[in-house]
């Protein structure tokens, strides 16, 4: 829904059905990366990586711009520029990973040069008051372009504040434990199912048996809301080699990521094509009939076809 909110926002864009599903299919990109996995720790490891990468911006854009044929092409009032196509594209993506990186998953955005996971721990992986005010946005204000702006900027500014909140959740609990006397080596707050309202707190600490980690619910307020659990911490060495095998594959999805772009941007291409042929309109009937009227009589004027010229507004259905 957010391509859909930013291409309803803009103050002109080509008079084409197809502008706002490719502004939206292309915020929706990077998430090809899931046809590439087929085993649940495949999709942990690799989920939201070369394709949510800074690095792979421009390329991906590429492609996509390809694919969107319809906003570029002569044919299409008010069509754009292939360049500006591409600075769409690349601008969904980002969005994209915007709305990623501000959630708990993690994203590798640094791709190839590190594998790091960038995770802001803002809203929770399904967030239902950041995405049904885009829904009802597209729904009931796609020609109100004033709230359409008011709409972007939720997708903005409601993860920056759940940001603040969890920033904020993370120095209230350090508090509340250093006044216990407890020995926190390291304290992160995640957002949970209906965040703003419920969080979670997560700290390792030292026990008789090795690290432990400690997890606990917090309100809005940031008061615990049930006891604390308690795991044992994973080993390090098995999560060095958990990372390690997410590096030997990255290269698997890149290549299977380029093969299945290509053959998108050929099945696009062939669809564009299709399109493309024009759809008979009034203007190109065999006969028309042309009536003037004046006071005394009317007279009836056959103008061929062939003499009259499609008009503009039929280029629209093109």
């Amino acid at each position: 829904a957010s391509g859909a909110v930013a291409m309803l926002a803009l103050p002109r864009r080509p008079l084409t059905r197809w502008a706002v599903p490719l502004a939206a299919l292309a915020a929706a990109s990077p998430d090809l990366d899931l046809v590439f996995t087929s085993t649940p720790l495949q999709f942990l490891l690799l989920h939201r990586g070369i394709t949510h990468s800074l690095a792979a911006i421009p390329v991906l854009g590429l492609l996509l711009a390809l694919c969107c044929y319809p906003l570029w092409r002569s044919a299409t009032p008010e069509r754009w520029n292939f360049g500006k196509v591409w600075l769409l594209t690349c601008a969904m993506i980002l969005l994209h990973i915007w709305l990623d990186v501000v959630t708990t998953y993690g994203t590798m955005i640094f791709l190839p040069f590190s594998h790091e996971r960038v995770r802001l721990n803002g809203v929770f992986i399904i967030d239902l008051l950041l995405t049904l005010p885009l829904l009802w946005a597209v729904w009931r204000w796609r020609r109100k372009r004033g709230l359409m702006l008011l709409a972007l900027a939720w997708v903005f500014v409601y993860p920056a504040s759940g940001v603040g909140l969890n920033a904020w959740h993370a120095a209230q609990a350090e508090t509340r434990l250093r006044a216990e006397s407890r020995q926190v080596s390291r304290l992160t707050v995640l957002p949970d199912a209906f965040s703003p309202f419920f969080w979670r707190v997560l700290f390792e600490e030292r026990g008789p048996d090795g690290m432990l980690v400690h997890e606990q619910s917090l309100n809005a307020l940031g008061r615990p809301r049930a006891p604390e659990t308690t795991h044992q911490a994973a080993p390090a060495r098995l999560t060095q080699t958990k990372t390690n095998n997410s590096i030997i594959e990255i290269p698997v999805t890149i290549s299977g990521f380029i093969i299945g772009m290509l053959v998108t941007v050929m099945i696009a291409l062939l669809a564009a094509r299709f399109f493309s042929l024009k759809i008979p309109t009034a203007a190109t009937v065999p006969m028309i009939v042309a009536i003037s009227e004046d006071e005394t009589a009317s007279t009836r004027v056959f103008l061929s076809a062939a003499s009259v010229a499609p008009s503009r507004n039929s280029s629209r259905y093109q």
